[in-house]
């Protein structure tokens, strides 16, 4: 088990390294090769998309309702019939 838990943690902080690798030599390549105009769309759909993904997180945090209001009751309590003199089906074990 700790054998797995460390290999799943060292595969975990190789993989965010070479992503940021990757991704910073791709802003290069595209910095040094692709024309002046073409920088500016990639930037821009890059900040858009950065503003719709804000957007939709804080229009569904508005949508939601608060954690005390959207606390849910136990399966048992939710479950239970709440008629006067409701006896169970079978005996308690």
């Amino acid at each position: 088990m700790k054998y797995r838990l460390s290999s799943l943690l060292v595969g975990w902080i190789i993989g965010l390294l070479s992503s940021t690798l990757v991704r910073r030599r791709l802003q290069r390549l595209i910095m040094r090769y692709a024309p002046e105009h073409f920088r500016r769309q990639i930037e821009e759909k890059r900040l858009e998309m950065i503003r719709t993904v804000r957007r939709f997180s804080s229009d569904f945090k508005s949508s939601t309702p608060a954690k005390d209001q959207n606390r849910r009751q136990p399966l048992y309590l939710k479950n239970r019939d709440r008629t006067p003199g409701h006896r169970p089906r079978q005996p308690l074990k």
